[in-house]
This record gives C-alpha cells, structure tokens and sequence, in this order.
C-alpha cells in the first residue's frame, strides 16, 4: 500500500524535487548551463598580486559530453588574472544537459584584493556559487623595499 500525500505518490513527489534543482538552472545563449561536477580551486596569481590588480575574468569552456573539459576561450579579464582562471576551469568536470551532445560551460572568476599580508605567501579564499561564479579573494603580498 502506498501513501499519498494530497494526492500525490511519494515517488512522485521525490521525482519533481530532484528535478527541480535542475528546472532552476539558468539558461545560456546555446541551452542549459551544464551542471558542476567537479572544482579545482586557484590561488591568486602572485605577479597580479604584486601589482595589485583584480578584476573580473570571464570565461567559455567546451565540454565533451563525457563532461571533461575541452577547451577555454577568455571572453574578458585582466591575462595576468586570466590565465590563472583557464588552467583551473581546464581541470573542472561538468555533466551536459544532453549528455550525448557537447556543452558550454559560462564561469566567471571575481579576484579580490584585502589587507596587506607580512608573510612571503598568503594563502587564497575561495567562494564559489554555483553554477557559474567563484570569487578568488587574497591579502595583498607587500611589495619590495629598497
């Protein structure tokens, strides 16, 4: 005997709520965003750092419908800040709508510059909000002194 809840089974319900994440998914100019499998994380380029620039980099990745990652094309961004935003989203994972077909991947990184650090390396912070925005956030490396 199975329950029913307002006259829906609860097979049903666990259905429609397990699609719903992916009926919530923000569309992109060639269909549905793919989904995020996997995340390899970045640190603030130390050069950029030096020079103190931040900025947005937004980026295109073709996925295979194996879901690697074929190829990144920079759309805008700082190249110090953007190079370092193409090797880590070339070592994502993604699953394809159609997972027969290729997919594009939208993903923009946000680097941000904080308070000065004293040490030689400060670590980076990473916030990523699914499915296509990682904040990459570092103290600012004090420059040299003569």
């Amino acid at each position: 005997m199975t329950s029913r809840l307002n006259g829906w089974s609860p097979f049903i319900v666990m259905f429609l709520l397990a699609a719903l994440p992916q009926a919530t998914t923000p569309q992109s100019k060639t269909g549905e965003q793919p989904e995020v499998q996997r995340i390899v994380g970045l640190s603030y380029p130390r050069i950029a750092n030096l020079g103190g620039i931040e900025g947005t980099v937004k980026l295109i990745a073709k996925v295979s419908p194996a879901g690697t990652v074929d190829s990144v094309r920079v759309i805008s961004g700082n190249g110090l800040l953007a190079d370092s935003a193409r090797q880590a989203l070339l070592e994502w994972h993604f699953r394809c709508p159609n997972v027969s077909k290729p997919c594009e991947a939208s993903v923009s990184f946000i680097f941000k510059l904080g308070e000065i650090c004293d040490r030689q390396s400060c670590p980076s912070e990473l916030q990523i909000d699914l499915p296509s925005e990682v904040t990459v956030q570092a103290k600012r490396i004090r420059g040299f002194k003569d």
